[in-house]
């Protein structure tokens, strides 16, 4: 696979791949535990409110991470099969591995669909 990167700085736009390749082989899983809530409002018949909270990780068995996902959601019923939802989500990740470190919230609006049938 070919990589080409070009950093953007004060001096200008800078090539700093060169053309080259890049290649990484290696893969991580594991399985660690994951405690979490869900609550589910209906306010009417066609308007809910969902509420996600999760924990994960406490760094029982990889790297001492910790992983955590907030999430609030609005949802409408448009027609009987077609749900929308829009709300907020963040996302906390904490770990490092001997390459790379994490830490830090990921976090933003969110809109979406459910399609039933």
């Amino acid at each position: 696979m070919g990589l080409n990167a070009t950093l953007t700085g004060p001096l200008g736009n800078v090539q700093i791949s060169r053309g080259g390749s890049f290649f990484d082989s290696a893969s991580f899983s594991v399985v660690e535990p994951l405690i979490g809530l869900r609550l589910g409002f209906w306010l009417t018949p066609k308007l809910n409110l969902i509420l996600k909270a999760d924990c994960g990780g406490f760094g029982f068995v990889a790297d001492n991470n910790v992983d955590s996902v907030i999430e609030g959601l609005v949802g409408y019923q448009v027609t009987k099969s077609i749900r929308i939802y829009a709300g907020y989500r963040g996302r906390y990740a904490s770990g490092s591995t001997d390459d790379v470190a994490v830490h830090g919230w990921l976090q933003g609006p969110m809109l979406g669909s459910v399609f039933s049938f």
